[in-house]
């Protein structure tokens, strides 16, 4: 007997509940536009598997319709779209294994998302990880893929995890081999995807083990990953926020929720995108459509209103949009406006995230503590005494700048030319008589501090090791104010990052979550530096 051959495949975990036909997406189901075939299992496979197959031709590929009259023949070429799931019982869950193009065909409603994470989290070796994919969810949508072709530990990958919103997992397994063999590199996402003989039995052995560690405690490198729980769209609270993110972006009057706060709304690039080919994006509704100046909420806002957007949340369907190259080929299809939203909004119950066209509710736990860390910086307000922001000094640099001309305990270092091999370093936005470095941010709901953030650990760590830089700062800052040179001979002692904002909104309180994972983690290197940290409100009139 031939010996079998091991595959790769992806395997997806389902909500309880979910059968085969419902977590199809319903162009698939039985009726659907592209129904799959349903195949009753034979042999020794666990009772209830099937599987579910369709086939279809597609168009010639471009570059066959581009080179047919070159070279003859290739305009008849075809692409062949095969789709092969496995349903398969695993105790009182069902996984889909899905072959080819088969993971298209499922309701990601349907599935348990974060499963494979989870799994990987629990169980693949530290020392071993070989790739990781993640992003942050802020105005910046960071994101990141390391590979360390040798596997090694997370530490050698260079990357702060904490905060991170890990996509991607590749590694090996702790003391794991499958019915069959070594289980080999396993990549983790939503599903799991390794590769093993498709003996469904022995398959299901393995999936039920996998279900079993996936229920664990993580390592701790992995803790934010159970700190997002994904949540459904049908959930009301997530059709109210969704509500209020319409109404927010089209300015709807009375668009305020009681008790919804949002505090982070940003129209950005998706994954799925190709940056390299992106030229333009167009904007559909209904029969209209308008093509994008810029991706920006702004300038989102300006054509959902021109194109006659309800103030409703069925527009984050109905709207949907569609990438084009330069040349005016579309490299994505269309998808609805969700997708191309980050969002966090505080309601009774907590926070809720949109990332990636999915909606999370962060864990209160996490939340609490993240809180708490935070509630021990201590607050400079007082100590500083920094007047009210009003609109006559409308720019960061207006405002450092009345500061230093108000009050004698400031020297301004705000765009003052100091230079670290070669490059220019800003010390800090205003330097207190205490020997605070005062680093100035404006706060406006989208606007995060990851660069504020950057610049007070970058400041410490050049005052430190560049003693050529360290006198041209104490330099500049005696020949502006004699009374601070003591001070600045001592710095850096503390970093005071002074945060400005509207109404009664709180510092760090108010924050969304990844500026204060952002705020934790910098302060913590900061510390270790063995530099004292500190906040400051501004109040913005």
């Amino acid at each position: 007997m031939a010996k079998q051959a091991r595959l790769r495949f992806n395997c997806y975990l389902l909500k309880s509940g979910e059968t085969a036909r419902t977590a199809l997406r319903p162009m698939y189901r039985k009726g659907g536009d592209a129904e799959l075939e349903e195949i009753p299992a034979q042999g020794d496979a666990p009772a209830g598997t099937l599987a579910m197959f369709g086939s279809d031709l597609q168009d010639a590929p471009k570059w066959a319709a581009s080179l047919g009259s070159v070279f003859p023949g290739l305009d008849a070429a075809t692409r062949a779209t095969n789709r092969l799931i496995i349903f398969l019982p695993v105790n009182d869950r069902l996984f889909a294994i899905c072959f080819g193009y088969g993971s298209s065909a499922l309701q990601w409603d349907a599935i348990e998302h974060n499963f494979g994470l989870k799994y990987a989290a629990r169980s693949m070796r530290p020392d071993r990880v070989k790739e990781l994919r993640s992003h942050r969810i802020d105005s910046l949508a960071r994101s990141q893929q390391v590979q360390l072709r040798s596997g090694a530990a997370l530490r050698e990958f260079d990357v702060a995890l904490e905060g991170e919103f890990v996509r991607r997992l590749v590694g090996e397994i702790e003391h794991r081999e499958a019915a069959d063999g070594t289980l080999g590199g396993v990549i983790a996402s939503d599903s799991v995807s390794f590769r093993a003989n498709v003996d469904l039995a022995s398959l299901a052995l393995e999936l039920r083990e996998m279900l079993s560690q996936s229920e664990g405690g993580a390592q701790s490198d992995f803790e934010f990953l159970d700190a997002l729980q994904p949540v459904p769209l049908t959930e009301e609270a997530v059709q109210v926020a969704e509500s209020a993110i319409v109404q927010s972006l089209l300015g709807a009057t009375g668009s305020d929720v009681p008790g919804l706060e949002i505090s982070l709304l940003e129209m950005l690039v998706p994954d799925f995108v190709p940056i390299e080919d992106l030229g333009a994006v167009r904007v559909t509704y209904k029969n209209k459509e308008q093509v994008l100046e810029e991706v920006s909420t702004s300038e989102l806002s300006k054509v959902l209103q021109v194109l006659g957007v309800k103030a409703i949340r069925e527009s984050l369907t109905q709207v949907r949009l569609e990438a084009f190259d330069d040349e005016g080929t579309p490299v994505t299809k269309l998808v609805p406006l969700r997708s191309w939203l980050i969002a966090e909004l505080s309601d009774s119950v907590g926070r809720l995230i949109l990332t990636l066209g999915r909606w999370y509710r962060l864990d209160g736990a996490f939340a609490r503590q993240l809180d708490a860390d935070l509630g021990r910086l201590p607050d400079a307000s007082r100590a500083l005494a920094l007047p009210d922001w009003s609109s006559k000094t409308p720019g960061e640099g207006d405002y450092n700048a009345f500061c230093a001309g108000v009050s004698e305990e400031f020297v301004l270092l705000d765009k003052v030319d100091l230079r670290s091999d070669g490059d220019e370093v800003e010390a800090c936005d205003l330097f207190h008589v205490t020997g605070r470095l005062v680093h100035v941010k404006k706060y406006a709901g989208s606007q995060l501090m990851s660069h504020q953030l950057s610049q007070g650990l970058v400041s410490v760590e050049v005052l430190r090791g560049d003693s050529a830089y360290k006198q041209a700062f104490e330099d500049h800052v005696h020949a502006c104010s004699a009374t601070h040179s003591a001070a600045a001979a001592k710095a850096p002692e503390e970093v005071t990052y002074a945060i400005g904002v509207k109404g009664d909104r709180r510092i760090p309180e108010s924050l969304p979550t990844f500026s204060k994972v952002n705020l934790r983690d910098f302060s913590r290197r900061l510390r270790r530096a063995g530099v004292k940290v500190s906040l400051a409100r501004i109040q913005m009139n």
